[in-house]
């Protein structure tokens, strides 16, 4: 196949997908089949209506991400499919760098984002403070770990409060 995600489709909607060749908003929705999690995708004209591009996709729990290159939807079906895959993840990575650099602490993050990007941004941090607590101690600082471990159980359970009234967390 010319573009393997869309295997995932049965013979019939692959039929319909090819025949919205040229209508981007028709094929959305088979496009979107294509790609594990991903709900919607926002179309824009360009050029007085002449060309269509997506800007942007909404992933089914909700979470909007901006291309960070948009992706004309002129031409052959796997052409721009195979755009928008190539967009996806560096997106995506854009906006985990961005929620990273806005300075906010771990509570404020999982208290105003979709709960995946909470947990990766809390998984970053933790990831970064460990390393920073070995870092310390191979230069000798034997009280690096001690100070990670009382910092961290704090903290968790500063995350763990809200999580436990949807019952996902014992309490």
């Amino acid at each position: 196949a010319e573009f393997p995600r869309f295997n995932l489709l049965s013979n019939e909607a692959m039929l319909l997908l090819f025949s919205y060749e040229g209508r981007p908003k028709e094929a959305i929705s088979y496009i979107c089949h294509s790609f594990t999690g991903l709900k919607d995708l926002q179309l824009e004209f360009r050029n007085g209506g002449e060309n269509q591009v997506l800007v942007s996709m909404l992933a089914s729990m909700g979470e909007k991400v901006n291309l960070i290159k948009e992706v004309p939807c002129d031409g052959h079906i796997v052409d721009w499919a195979k755009d928008l895959e190539a967009s996806i993840a560096p997106s995506v990575q854009a906006e985990f760098a961005a929620l990273l650099a806005s300075g906010s602490t771990s509570l404020e993050l999982l208290h105003a984002l979709p709960l995946q990007l909470g947990v990766l941004c809390i998984n970053t941090e933790v990831t970064h403070t460990v390393e920073e607590a070995l870092q310390q101690h191979s230069k000798g600082n034997e009280d690096a770990w001690e100070d990670v471990d009382a910092n961290m159980t704090s903290q968790n359970e500063a995350l763990l409060l809200p999580l436990r009234g949807l019952s996902v967390i014992p309490g």
